[in-house]
């Protein structure tokens, strides 16, 4: 599977029954930010803005877009519909930047 990338910074339609693999990597929650090196002496130092711990934790325990979205909704006692397209702008950044592949 494949998802592609928005430029606008949207999802890329990304189906909410996708789940992510994370790649191995250092990650250091500051705040609602996350910090994400990947191992290997060239590669970027990513800082992730939002609720990125929660969400990372959720990916890496297996949810889909669409399960993650509800976790989070549940949680802020916010609509899933506004909470969705964060999580999959979220989901999609994950992929462009090298960090999760599609599972």
């Amino acid at each position: 599977m494949t998802i592609a990338v928005d430029p606008e910074g949207g999802d890329g339609g990304i189906s909410g029954d996708l789940a992510l693999r994370l790649l191995p990597a250092a990650v250091r929650a500051v705040g609602d930010d996350l910090v994400v090196a990947r191992p290997g002496p060239n590669l970027p130092v990513h800082r992730l803005t939002g609720s990125s711990p929660t969400l990372w934790r959720l990916f890496e325990a297996g949810a889909t877009v669409d399960e993650a979205a509800w976790c989070v909704a549940d949680a802020t006692h916010t609509p899933v519909t506004d909470v969705r397209p964060g999580v999959a702008a979220f989901a999609q950044r994950l992929v462009t930047l090298g960090l999760a592949e599609p599972a």
